[in-house]
């Protein structure tokens, strides 16, 4: 299994090219802008940024990086074909529609798999409701041209980023009051900065 889903890494980097770059200063800046305790840190010690918090979304990027180039994958093949399926309904071939949309989940279904890995249910969740949409409501494959999938892996590394960033400098474990205190801390800034946001 592992070598399949490496076989499609290499396909979809030949596809995509520099399609899935990461904008490293701007995800770091968004960290930074999402947590609260980082944000404090930082502005007390600013070589934190680079000599820490760089480091560790490196390091974290690294380690996604399989995941991340799917995701770019499905979303580059996603742009292309949300709008030509909702032509297809349109213009009423349905077999088309039809074979084009099993071809799709079943790369989905695989990405879906392959992305449980991290734990993330509620991306995953999030997948599921966006491709309900896509099937069963009339042009939903529109949607698609959102860059639903790899945003969610952008964000899960972030995420992640932050984790080891707040262990490392508080050299804390998982469950104690001060992981507590910084979870509700972050919760509460992120929605002050978007009320949206849950």
């Amino acid at each position: 299994m592992t070598g399949t889903y490496s076989a499609l890494e290499d396909i979809v980097k030949k596809l995509v090219g520099n399609h899935s770059q990461i904008d490293e200063p701007e995800e770091i800046n968004r960290i930074m802008h999402d947590n609260y305790i980082i944000l404090q840190s930082i502005h007390k010690d600013p070589s934190l940024k680079d000599n820490l918090l760089r480091k560790l979304y490196r390091d974290t990027v690294a380690e996604h990086e399989g995941v991340y180039n799917f995701a770019v994958g499905i979303d580059y093949a996603d742009r292309i074909l949300g709008p030509v399926q909702s032509l297809a309904q349109l213009a009423g071939f349905h077999g088309f529609f039809t074979f084009s949309k099993i071809a799709e989940l079943m790369a989905k279904t695989t990405f879906a798999a392959y992305y449980l890995r991290t734990n993330d249910v509620k991306s995953v969740l999030g997948f599921a409701a966006n491709e309900f949409v896509g099937v069963f409501f009339k042009y939903g494959s529109i949607i698609n041209i959102y860059d639903l999938y790899k945003n969610s892996v952008k964000r899960h590394i972030r995420e992640k980023t932050a984790e080891k960033y707040v262990n490392e400098i508080f050299d804390i474990q998982s469950g104690n009051e001060t992981s507590k205190e910084f979870r509700q801390s972050n919760q509460s800034f992120r929605k002050e900065q978007n009320p949206f946001k849950f």
